[in-house]
């Protein structure tokens, strides 16, 4: 079996398999980002209108389905959002551009479903979730709940458009939010923001990763209508940790050991040095005070921030002093307080900003040799499947590079590239010694 591309109504009908004429096929995962599918395929070829006057690809009004023969199953399943046509004297082509549905989130406000200290749902211009809730999982399950319909103690009734969004094509009934980890308790800036705002918010912290997993689901049930559209994943928070360390078993080697890495990329830059962060936390009091603010001195920042301050003072000792300040300003009233009455958040943030910043940064990019390659000196092979984004792997890079290194690291994001054929294989990942945890 070889990899299978199904075209869809936003029903989940299905209209047809082009599996036979993709090229150029390449899926990229992303942790706690939206998901991709990109393929190109000659225009004439998918053109025919489709019984709702539509031609069979149409950005919005149809979505993707990808099964993978190497991970056993459905790997993808996502909207058509985009369709770029450039031909010659002799073809044209289509270049078909999907996301999964977390790409939905730019477009939806983070609202209160119903918040208790006032008794109204859908409050998205000084919402009180965050400091209601604390811990990422549950924030984000009431913002995208409330999105489709808040007010589960008081309902709003069906779609009123003043108080809820409707379906974000997530089964969320099937999903998964955990509780716990560090207090994330706080206010962001300039509401109203998006889903998409808060959930890179509270994963910058390191506290929160966020996984959907493509489903082939049944038409979302709306305020007991079942509406035009299907579910397309269920959705799983972890409190930073998501991943499984594989360090023992999956390694990739360039220039040394097996030599099962075929190209080797790797930055390390100053561009985002700041090892002197000031978080300054609204209400403004006037033009030279805040009401608080975060520094690498804030008495509430926890004992484990010890051997962080001695890798500032040493940053700033070794490289010289790089200062940003950052301004966090909500003028909101509501019972929720502002920044500066509920800073943990920022408090974490900052911590999570201040490890990664302290130092040049350093970023590998793998392309791994393909799929039933055989090594010279034998050795490993891995395929897709063989591990997933947040995965913690061994890379190692011989000295043909400027700097010989070996150790742990941690998956961000990975490609697989899929032949005409329908083999698949490892594309380029993205993984940083780096870790984004304290």
């Amino acid at each position: 079996m070889a990899t299978v591309v199904e075209v869809r109504k936003r029903d989940g009908t299905v209209l047809e398999d082009i599996s036979s004429i993709c090229m150029d096929k390449q899926l990229i995962r992303r942790l706690n980002r939206p998901a991709s599918f990109t393929f190109r395929v000659p225009s004439y070829m998918i053109n025919e209108v489709q019984d709702d006057s539509r031609p069979l690809l149409t950005p919005g009004r149809r979505q993707i389905a990808v099964y993978l023969d190497s991970t056993g199953g459905l790997f993808f399943h996502g909207i058509i959002w985009s369709i770029e046509e450039d031909g010659d004297e002799d073809m044209v082509y289509s270049r078909v551009t999907c996301y999964d549905p977390m790409v939905l989130w730019r477009f939806r406000p983070a609202r209160d479903d119903v918040d208790s200290w006032t008794g109204s749902a859908g409050n998205l211009s000084d919402p009180s979730f965050i400091q209601r809730n604390k811990f990422g999982g549950p924030i984000m399950e009431e913002i995208l709940t409330a999105s489709e319909s808040p007010g589960r103690i008081f309902p709003a009734g069906p779609g009123d458009p003043s108080l809820a969004e409707g379906p974000l094509w997530i089964d969320l009934s099937l999903s998964t939010f955990t509780g716990g980890g560090s207090d994330l308790s706080g206010a962001p800036t300039n509401w109203p923001m998006t889903i998409g705002e808060i959930a890179t918010l509270l994963t910058n912290t390191g506290e929160l990763d966020i996984v959907l997993t493509p489903v082939i689901g049944s038409l979302v049930d709306y305020d007991g209508t079942p509406t035009y559209f299907m579910n397309m994943a269920t959705l799983a928070t972890y409190t930073g940790n998501y991943g499984v360390d594989r360090t023992a078993t999956v390694h990739f080697d360039y220039a040394t050991g097996d030599n099962n890495a075929r190209l080797f990329r790797r930055s390390h830059s100053m561009e985002t040095v700041a090892n002197k962060l000031y978080y300054y936390l609204g209400p403004r009091g006037d033009q030279q005070h805040w009401r608080s603010n975060v520094t690498a001195y804030h008495p509430d920042l926890p004992l484990s921030s010890v051997a962080l301050l001695a890798e500032i003072l040493a940053s700033r000792q070794q490289l010289g002093v790089f200062m940003q300040q950052s301004i966090y300003d909500n003028f909101g009233t509501g019972e929720g307080g502002s920044e500066s009455s509920a800073y943990q958040l920022f408090i974490r943030q900052w911590m999570v900003e201040s490890l990664l910043r302290v130092d040049a940064r350093r970023m590998v990019y793998i392309t791994p040799v393909r799929s039933g390659t055989t090594l010279p000196q034998g050795g490993d092979v891995f395929e897709p499947g063989d591990f997933d984004i947040g995965d913690l792997v061994t890379i190692n890079v011989g000295a043909k590079a400027r700097a010989a290194e070996s150790g742990a690291q941690r998956i961000y994001s990975y490609t697989i590239d899929i032949d005409d054929d329908g083999v698949e294989a490892l594309g380029e990942f993205v993984a940083s010694p780096d870790q984004d945890s304290i």
